[in-house]
């Protein structure tokens, strides 16, 4: 939004304008999309329309992170609810307050078994409730923000919605600006991801492959894909990196369409993790992305395996692939890396044409393959994702070093919960300010 306007951007609670253009960062999740006129009763059934209750939507939180909510209003609320879901957004539990003074802050601490007063086990997202005495939700959604509600990470700063901003913004038809955090964009988009070991989850009632790997039970990954995922340190789908981008940019799961040890390449044959339904480009795996209605963005991350088998790197078909027919495109050459990129590409693009695609470059790493031997093979993604229009993000940049690629990779390639979150951080900040 042009900082003429002196309001929110469209990234959410982000810059608000002053009279004078400053801008200030905030961090607040608060939002009031997809709120309801209710209020979450204990056993988390929701009362009936209530001109005088308020609920939000579903805001996600990071089980691992500490938040403060607070409000400043001109009078205190008759309650206030935080209402907690896991990550299907089924009822936990609540934390009910009333006769709420008009300042108002609350600790919403992460789960600790040892502390009843901190956030239920499990809870990913949280509703958050308002009662207040008389009558003005309905109408008027934007008043909840007379109170001035913030929700922000543990030891970030923050701002206030100015209070003569709240009611212009809905008067001007600027919902979108509410959407409540710099997730606004990515709110609600539905995302699959393409990748291999490093992006999979098999789930809770995963089974045991021949392999070693574990059987997808279709709650996190696709269905009967091979997965590397949980093992004795990433125990829950929560720590994975996709995950907490989901969660924070507020997007939902299409397909995680991840199989261990896949390869974008595959020179013929069949084993456990390559074969002509396995390889990273297969139209198979490429439909299956869209199984759970057709994704706004695909998360790309994939490469690592060619690389450690050292799949040839071949050289790039700057061919124009927009006339093939569908018979040309199935049969692509898929047996050296730089043709097989380009037919993954090429599909992807030719079964979504409307999706995002985002690809993230293979890890640093210095025990799966010699670091400068990855170089060619990044440099042609590089080059093909710049001749398709398609973002990269270098993964390499995350902070890893050779000397300390013990603390972030359990095995010098699969990330520990602590390189979950350096891989997390880099690509929310390229989804946030790249994008």
């Amino acid at each position: 939004m042009a900082q003429g306007d002196k309001l929110v951007t469209l990234d959410g609670l982000k810059a608000v304008f002053d009279e004078s253009g400053a801008a200030e960062t905030t961090y607040n999740l608060y939002t009031i999309k997809g709120y309801k006129n209710c209020y979450i009763n204990e056993d988390g059934t929701e009362t009936g329309t209530n001109a005088a209750r308020i609920t939000t939507g579903y805001i996600p939180v990071d089980p691992a992170k500490d938040y403060i909510f607070s409000i400043d209003g001109e009078s205190g609320l008759a309650a206030l609810v935080f209402a907690w879901y896991n990550a299907d957004k089924v009822y936990i539990s609540r934390n009910n307050q009333t006769s709420v003074a008009r300042a108002y802050t609350a600790s919403l601490k992460k789960h600790d078994a040892e502390d009843s007063s901190t956030r239920p086990e499990g809870a990913v997202f949280v509703r958050i409730g308002f009662q207040k005495t008389g009558a003005g939700f309905v109408e008027h959604p934007e008043n909840a923000l007379a109170w001035h509600p913030m929700l922000r990470e543990e030891g970030t700063s923050g701002i206030y919605v100015p209070k003569h901003t709240g009611k212009d913004l809905f008067a001007r038809g600027r919902l979108d600006s509410l959407e409540g955090s710099v997730n606004g964009r990515f709110a609600g988009k539905r995302i699959s991801i393409l990748g291999d070991s490093i992006s999979t989850f098999a789930g809770n009632d995963a089974q045991d492959a021949a392999d070693g790997h574990k059987i997808a039970d279709g709650v996190y990954t696709y269905a009967g894909n091979h997965c590397r995922y949980p093992n004795d340190s990433v125990t829950s789908a929560e720590q994975t990196y996709w995950m907490k981008l989901i969660q924070s940019l507020g997007m939902v799961l299409g397909v995680n369409e991840s199989w261990a040890g896949s390869r974008v390449s595959w020179g013929g044959g069949e084993s456990g993790d390559y074969g002509a339904d396995i390889y990273m480009g297969s139209p198979t795996r490429i439909g299956h992305l869209g199984a759970n209605g057709t994704p706004d963005i695909i998360l790309v991350n994939a490469g690592t395996n060619d690389i450690g088998r050292r799949v040839d790197v071949g050289t790039f078909n700057t061919e124009d692939p927009r006339d093939y027919s569908d018979e040309t495109i199935a049969g692509l050459n898929v047996r050296n890396f730089a043709d097989a990129y380009r037919a993954m590409l090429i599909r992807l693009q030719k079964a979504y044409p409307l999706a995002r695609i985002v690809v993230m470059l293979p890890n640093y790493t210095t025990s799966y393959y010699d670091p400068t031997s990855a170089d060619e093979y990044l440099e042609m993604i590089k080059t093909e994702c710049d001749y398709f229009g398609i973002p990269w993000a270098d993964m390499r940049t995350v902070g890893v070093t050779m000397f300390n690629t013990g603390t972030y990779f359990s095995d010098g390639i699969h990330p520990n919960p602590a390189g979950m979150e350096l891989l997390f951080e880099k690509i929310e900040k390229f989804f946030r300010y790249t994008l």
